[in-house]
């Protein structure tokens, strides 16, 4: 089964935590778009426009999506599929981004060549700044 619908590479997957039969896909600079497909039919469910490139996908257990998009980390709830933060302090996009549930953070690595570190609540109320950074040279 081949599925094609990004206008350029994509760059990030995630599966849901919460529904196997829900994936997500983000696409590179050309596109700039979350699809979330259903994989009964193999179909586009949804088309979400980004403002950049998607690097990272991941869905929490709260039916909350993290997403890497150039320099900012967007958090996205599914229901009604809004975006509802936004924190950007990388001076480079994004490269990756993972999350841990049970501690409750975020981390993001940047071509900046820093690993940030964020709380959910800090980006859900618009406190912008990460809670740790480290630079690697």
């Amino acid at each position: 089964m081949e599925i094609t619908a990004h206008n350029s590479a994509v760059k990030a997957l995630a599966f849901s935590n919460n529904d196997s039969n829900l994936l997500m896909t983000g696409g590179g600079i050309n596109d700039k778009t979350i699809k979330v497909w259903d994989l009964i039919n193999f179909s586009p469910k949804k088309s979400l426009k980004s403002s950049n490139q998607i690097c990272g996908i991941n869905w929490d257990n709260d039916h909350q999506i993290v997403i890497g998009s150039g320099k900012s980390v967007e958090i996205w709830r599914k229901k009604g599929w809004k975006k509802i933060g936004e924190a950007e302090e990388h001076e480079g996009r994004i490269l990756g981004i993972k999350e841990c549930i049970k501690e409750n953070f975020i981390c993001s690595l940047g071509s900046d060549e820093t690993m940030r570190f964020w709380r959910w609540r800090e980006i859900k109320e618009k406190k912008q700044k990460s809670s740790h950074n480290f630079l690697f040279r």
